[in-house]
């Protein structure tokens, strides 16, 4: 299970959503704004760009790119 954090308006989001629903990766989308501030963002991640996909772990992935190529490496795409 990942979390994604996410925006709206946000392609780059938007395409990691999409990518787990057709390969039915399960996870949680959790969006700036409802679920946490851009205060809390920065402070988790140390970033303020979008998406930012975490697993189970709490291991950050990364974003679109670093998700995708971590999934290819292990083999889930």
């Amino acid at each position: 299970m990942y979390t994604v954090y996410s925006k709206l308006n946000c392609s780059h989001c938007a395409s990691i959503i999409k990518l787990f629903d057709l390969k039915s990766i399960p996870y949680t989308k959790k969006t700036l704004g409802p679920d946490f501030n851009r205060k809390e963002f920065i402070e988790q991640f140390g970033k303020t760009t979008f998406p930012r996909v975490v697993d189970d772990n709490g291991n950050v992935i990364g974003g679109a790119g670093e998700t995708v190529k971590f999934l290819k490496e292990e083999g889930i795409l």
